[in-house]
């Protein structure tokens, strides 16, 4: 595929990759349905004529499977590590024992039925949700992982680059909801606690469309996913 940018004011797409495999041994890779989101998001901007002048990525596998399935490989691609995900999953992982030993009914639960279990992955859904809250918060420590406050602040450096590119016409970044949520937290202006609301109510594949206007982004769209039907979207 070749995208040409075709509108007259600067724009930019920030992508959500398709959904991953939560709780699986290796949650950086694409699951089915998120390779089909992925696709699906593709068609949609060829249908649209969507097109780009530059295109953005972290170097997370996931981010990079949802570039190549969407828009294919033939237009070169930025790729940096400042527009990857935050750590909060490995610190779930490092804590999770801890946090799972004083509720016991969810422990009996993961021990009878399984990860998987629909009822089973819902309660560790939101127990991820809680300990993402309780980290912001500093209620759990990052440890050997990257903190809440060097997430926030390699936001900064991701919004000056894309600030930057959006200067010279329309681009895409496939990044992930945290780094999305970060990004709106400066456009907003909005606290730690609201960014992570946002953080878990970002669809994968959605798009979140920026104008820039008298040098700063604005908000024109959040979390649309025009290209999938109520079945196809997923949150993790």
């Amino acid at each position: 595929m070749t995208y040409i940018a075709t509108k007259k004011m600067s724009l930019v797409y920030l992508i959500r990759h398709g959904q991953a495999s939560f709780m699986e041994k290796n949650y950086d890779r694409l699951s089915e349905l998120g390779q089909h989101q992925s696709r699906k998001l593709g068609q949609w901007f060829l249908s649209e004529g969507i097109s780009f002048d530059q295109l953005f990525c972290g170097t997370l596998q996931r981010q990079i499977d949802t570039w190549k399935l969407s828009v294919g490989s033939e237009l070169s691609v930025s790729m940096d590590a400042c527009f990857n995900e935050h750590e909060g999953l490995s610190i779930f992982k490092d804590h999770f024992p801890s946090y799972l030993s004083t509720r016991s009914e969810l422990a009996t639960a993961v021990k009878s039925k399984g990860a998987q279990d629909p009822t089973v992955r819902k309660g560790l859904v939101k127990a991820f949700f809680q300990m993402h809250h309780m980290w912001v918060q500093g209620e759990i420590e990052s440890g050997e992982h990257e903190s809440w406050k060097s997430f926030k602040e390699r936001s900064v450096q991701a919004y000056s680059i894309i600030l930057s590119a959006a200067e010279k016409g329309h681009l895409a970044l496939f990044t992930s909801g945290g780094m999305i949520a970060a990004l709106l937290g400066q456009i907003l202006d909005i606290n730690d606690e609201k960014i992570v609301d946002i953080n878990w109510q970002i669809r994968n594949t959605s798009i979140t469309e920026l104008k820039l206007s008298s040098g700063r982004l604005m908000l024109r769209e959040f979390n649309t996913t025009p290209h999938l039907s109520s079945e196809e979207v997923s949150y993790v």
